[in-house]
Order: structure tokens, then C-alpha cells, then sequence
């Protein structure tokens, strides 16, 4: 049996404020209880929206099409009850009140039905309980409900966090003070892992495989600038290494903001990063830099060896020789008359000196700037280099190069004069 739904008015006779509307489902056989329990609706100001039914058919039909704040159930009806009713809900997974008005009922069928899932029973005979009953019931729904949006969007929230942290390759931690007066992890992302080799759940709340792993040189640093960051609620940056139980020692940079909590303990929440390839990087470009710049010093010495070098020619050989041809001069300028063949071989000696001055002086100037370097390219140059060498020295020189373009020059000296070639 059932009754098409119905929307009522609230009574005029009252001055109450108007009650917001409400949608009331009947399961009753009698029609004449389900219009006393409506006329008290309507005296407490309520404009109701009901339907009345007593079956499971029509029960479970009512709930699937209509959404309804209040189910006001009889205890008994034929082929029905209570416990089905509630059973009916509960296979539907609804949250609505289920209150129990019925005239006769013992009180241990009472217990029974509130321990199945009913939020209130009254007899049909005692109704001054039934507003006050259905508010407070109404008024639990909403809040079960607030309660299970908040934590659907609180599960949300989190899920979006862990989301977030997970795919960050910094570790995403919150920090605080243990007993002992070490800092210890409360929360750690999954990253943790591959920066410690070791699961954040075996690190969070324990402070020996993380403060430990400081090495000792870097603690003293690193709780200074926790102690200034706790006093100031300053943000901690902090850079130092650690060594894992492994060995492998690693460079971290930690960087949070500090804030109180509820019970006024330091909470940092930040990120750590691995710096480690950066810190090798770092010391490798100063490497670089020192190498540079001993190479710098290096050919800034051999330059000034060499100009050395080719000052000590220019000044003992030609000097030298200019010095003798001035002699000679001297020594021909007063044997020009008296005697010629002595004059002769003064003025060959002249020359022969001055043929040397003027290859000494080609010589020098190859070896500051080779000619030949800029018309025949480097390998005829060193070719060129080897045969003044052997000329000048006397030692054999054995130079390697391809013939179009040098890849590899080696020079190889032994005790005996002359000059070879290969190609």
C-alpha cells in the first residue's frame, strides 16, 4: 500500500519562524497514525512533503526515486517490520534518520532495532518527543555528512600532496625536536629513499639514522643554524655532508620554514636536495681552474726562458761579433797602406763576420716568428726547427709527421750529427 507524494502548508495559528521544508517517508499501514504525525509537523511550523508506504517493494522504490530527509517507520505492519526496513537502508547504503513510532512495543524488540541501526523509538501514544527527536536526528545527518566531505576532501588533499611530493626530486620533510634534543623526521616523501637508501617509514620519528649520519665536522654547523632558526622561526638553510651506513658520503642542501605548532614546539617543513654532483662538479672546475692556471704560470716561465734566450743570443753572438767587426776595422783601417795582404785578409774576416751577424740575426728572428710557420703550416716549420737544431748542436733529429696535415710530431735525439727525414 501506498499514497502519492503530498506537499502540505504549515499551520497559520503559528508565530514560529518558518521551518525549512522537509521530506517525509511513511511506513505505515494506517493512514490515520501517518496524518497524527503530520498534524504535529504542522503544529511546530513544518510544511511536509510526504509519501506513505508498506511494503519493501514500495520502501525500496520511494528511496531509489526520491531522495527523503526522515523515514518514520511503524514496528510491525503485515509481511514488513523494522528490522527490514533497516535492512532495506542499509543494502542501499543510505544515511537517513530512522526513527521507530509504534504503539505497541516491548522493550527488548526496542533495544533490538536500535541495535540494527535505528536512531530513536516512540510510542504512537507518547508523541511530544517526536519534533525535538527528528531535529536532533536531522541535525546528526548533517553533521555526519560535513564529517565524511571533510574527509573525502582532507583524503583528496592528501592524495594530491603525496602526488605532488612523490614526483619532486628533493625530499619533502617536516621536522621537529625530539626527547633526546635531536631533530628528528615526522614526515618524509617517497624520495627519501633513493637520497638514504633507506624507506621513510624506517626514518620518520627516529632521530639515530639521521642526525648520526652528520659528519662531525658539519654537526656543530648544523645545529647552530637549527638553534638561530628555532629562536628567530627563521628560515634554515643548510648545506653539509652525510655519510650512510653504506660509506658513500653525499651532499645535502636542507631548506625549511619553521613554525609553531598547537603545543608551541619547532616544526621546520622544507625540502632536501642531493648536491652532491654539484659539489663534485664545483670541485672539479676549481681543479680545472688551478691547473689553468699553473699551465698559465708554466708558459709565462718557459716565455720568459726564452726570451732570456734569444736576448743571451742576440747580446753574446752578435754583440760579439760587432764588437770583432770593430776590430777589424780598426786593425784593416791601419794595414791599408803598408800592408795590402794583411788589409785583404782583415776585410775577409770582415766579411765573414758580417755573414755571421746577418745569420744570427735570421735566426733569431725565425725563433720569434717563423715565416714559414704562416706559408707552409706547422709540420715544414718544425722540419725547418730540427735542421737548425742539428745544424747548431750537431745532434741527429728524427722528425715523424704525416705528409699533408701533423697529427703527431716526435723528436727523437741521439749522439751523432746529421739530419733524417721520414715521411
Amino acid at each position: 500500500m501506498s499514497t502519492a507524494l503530498k506537499p502540505d502548508a504549515p499551520s497559520a495559528s503559528r508565530d514560529d519562524p518558518a521551518k525549512p521544508p522537509i521530506r517525509l517517508l511513511f511506513i505505515e499501514d494506517a493512514e490515520n497514525d501517518v496524518m497524527l504525525l503530520l498534524h504535529r509537523f504542522r503544529n511546530a511550523g513544518y510544511a511536509p512533503t510526504y509519501l506513505q508506504v508498506a511494503s519493501e517493494s514500495g520502501m525500496r522504490e520511494a528511496l531509489q526515486r526520491e531522495s527523503w530527509d526522515v523515514i518514520l517507520c511503524d514496528h510491525n505492519l503485515p509481511g514488513f517490520s523494522a528490522q527490514a526496513a533497516l535492512r532495506t537502508i542499509q543494502d542501499l547504503c543510505l544515511d537517513l534518520p530512522f526513527i521507530i513510532v509504534s504503539g505497541v512495543m516491548q522493550e527488548d524488540e526496542a533495544i533490538a532495532a536500535m541495535r540494527a541501526g535505528a536512531h530513536d523509538y516512540l510510542s504512537k501514544n507518547k508523541l511530544e518527543r517526536l519534533i525535538p527527536a527528528v531535529e536532533r536526528e536531522l541535525r546528526e545527518v548533517g553533521n555526519r555528512r560535513e564529517k565524511r566531505l571533510a574527509e573525502q576532501t582532507l583524503r583528496q588533499s592528501e592524495a594530491r600532496l603525496r602526488a605532488l611530493t612523490d614526483n619532486i626530486p628533493g625530499v619533502v620533510f617536516q621536522m621537529g625536536y625530539t626527547p633526546d634534543g635531536m631533530l628528528g623526521f615526522q614526515y618524509l616523501s617517497e624520495a627519501a629513499a633513493m637520497l638514504f637508501g633507506i624507506s621513510a617509514d624506517e626514518l620518520i620519528g627516529s632521530s639515530a639514522g639521521w642526525m648520526t649520519w652528520l659528519l662531525k665536522e658539519d654537526l656543530p654547523g648544523f645545529m647552530e643554524a637549527a638553534c638561530v632558526s628555532s629562536e628567530n622561526l627563521s628560515t634554515l638553510n643548510w648545506e653539509g655532508r652525510i655519510q650512510l651506513s653504506t660509506g658513500e658520503q653525499k651532499w645535502i642542501n636542507l631548506r625549511s620554514s619553521p613554525r609553531l605548532s598547537e603545543l608551541g614546539a619547532v616544526i621546520w617543513e622544507g625540502v632536501m636536495w642531493n648536491i652532491t654532483h654539484s659539489k663534485r662538479v664545483e670541485a672539479d672546475l676549481r681543479e680545472s681552474r688551478s691547473q689553468l692556471a699553473a699551465l698559465s704560470n708554466h708558459l709565462q716561465r718557459i716565455k720568459e726562458d726564452e726570451r732570456e734566450r734569444i736576448a743571451r743570443d742576440v747580446h753574446d753572438v752578435l754583440g760579439g761579433t760587432l764588437v770583432a767587426m770593430k776590430f777589424e776595422m780598426s786593425l784593416l783601417e791601419s794595414k791599408l797602406e803598408s800592408n795590402p795582404v794583411q788589409a785583404r785578409e782583415r776585410a775577409h774576416n770582415v766579411g765573414r763576420m758580417v755573414d755571421d751577424a746577418i745569420a744570427t740575426v735570421g735566426r733569431v728572428t725565425r725563433e720569434l716568428r717563423p715565416g714559414i710557420l704562416k706559408d707552409f703550416g706547422l709540420a715544414a716549420a718544425i722540419e725547418s726547427h730540427g735542421e737548425d737544431f742539428a745544424q747548431r748542436t750537431g745532434i741527429i733529429c728524427n722528425i715523424v709527421a704525416p705528409t699533408t696535415t701533423l697529427t703527431r710530431a716526435t723528436i727523437r735525439l741521439s749522439h751523432c750529427s746529421g739530419f733524417s727525414r721520414k715521411h
